[in-house]
């Protein structure tokens, strides 16, 4: 029977990205490409504009050349409309493990389950005794799923697999750099938000999204030198493409957010490491890894690496991927291709599985 392709829609805040990877091991670069919306298309995660979201996906599915009759969607959820939560449990012989897994997002979740799509999966753990199970719980909001199923209805495209963010990114980066007995930060910098997510082995221990991105950036400058957002926009621009001919403060604001979202990074990671819930053997992370559309924003690397005290490295979602069959420019995917972090995650997914 004939199947229909899937294609990876991630709707971020600020632009929509699309990716198609073809083969079962070693997976190659069918399609990917980028749209941006109108500023004022999604607002603090909120989205103000469905029609204009709509138009930028029909524009780069059209761009892309997919057809949508005979394509399916791989699409995401994140932000506050995510709760996820890893949580360590004795199973009962009393009661089935799902009724206990539903009891237990019931206590950790502070909402009404009714309104939320509820998934859980098993992880298998070496921090966990056998008598004990290490439980992933996913909860998603009704509200934020069905818009986003709506928006991909109305560029008129099938909706097939619904994932969120940080497990898109996690599942990327394990893809793309299996890293045995270490762990590691898996930073995902986004346009409004930050995504830290802390992996031991590929095992998923811990994450937390805080609301503050690229955009802070060109905030920054906007405000300080009393610009409005384009030529603000042009100088973040300019400057980490290394133009020597903007005003030097440009650079100083540059660092200013830099010292910000690493001291929120630093933060996050120390918290977890202080939590109980965190294995006794492990005290800090080995390796940092950065993706996202502002992960090469200048300086942010290395004043990260200097307040970890450890290596940062900036991922290429595509590392482990082949794309000499894309007719995509090598350049581009060297320069660009941390903005797709959760789009090649999305793109893993097959039809079929189930791990949702």
């Amino acid at each position: 029977m004939f199947q229909m392709s899937l294609i990876a829609i991630d709707i971020g805040s600020s632009s929509v990205k699309v990716v198609r990877l073809n083969g079962s091991s070693q997976k190659k670069l069918r399609t990917i490409g980028i749209e941006d919306f109108p500023p004022d298309a999604i607002v603090n995660g909120e989205i103000q504009n469905s029609e204009a979201i709509a138009q930028g996906i029909r524009n780069i599915l059209a761009k892309s050349n997919i057809n949508t009759k005979w394509t399916k969607a791989a699409i995401s959820v994140g932000g506050a409309d995510i709760l996820l939560k890893r949580i360590v449990m004795t199973p009962s012989n009393d009661s089935d493990l799902s009724e206990q897994v539903y009891f237990e997002a019931q206590q950790h979740f502070q909402e009404d389950l009714d309104n939320m799509y509820l998934r859980w999966h098993e992880i298998p753990s070496k921090f966990v005794p056998k008598d004990k199970k290490a439980i992933l719980l996913v909860g998603a909001k009704n509200e934020a799923v069905e818009q986003k199923i709506a928006l991909i209805k109305s560029a008129g495209i099938k909706p097939s697999i619904v994932d969120c963010d940080i497990l898109c990114t996690s599942n990327m980066f394990e893809h793309n750099y299996p890293v045995d007995d270490a762990t590691v930060a898996v930073i995902n910098v986004g346009a409004s938000a930050t995504q830290v997510i802390i992996l031991h082995s590929g095992e998923y221990l811990y994450s937390r999204e805080f609301y503050s991105g690229g955009n802070e950036y060109t905030n920054t400058i906007a405000q300080s030198m009393n610009l409005d957002e384009e030529n603000a926009e042009s100088l973040k621009i300019a400057a980490c493409t290394g133009d020597k001919s903007i005003p030097s403060n440009v650079q100083e604001l540059i660092q200013q957010v830099n010292e910000n979202l690493v001291t929120e990074i630093k933060t996050t990671i120390d918290f977890y490491f202080q939590n109980e819930d965190s294995p006794p053997t492990l005290e800090k992370v080995d390796f940092a890894f950065l993706v996202g559309g502002a992960a090469r924003s200048i300086g942010l690397d290395a004043c990260l690496a200097a307040n970890l005290g450890i290596q940062v490295q900036i991922v290429n979602p595509f590392q482990r991927i082949n794309v000499q069959t894309s007719s995509q420019d090598m350049n581009y995917l060297l320069a660009h291709g941390s903005v797709y972090g959760v789009a090649v995650g999305l793109g893993l997914r097959k039809e079929n599985d189930t791990k949702d």
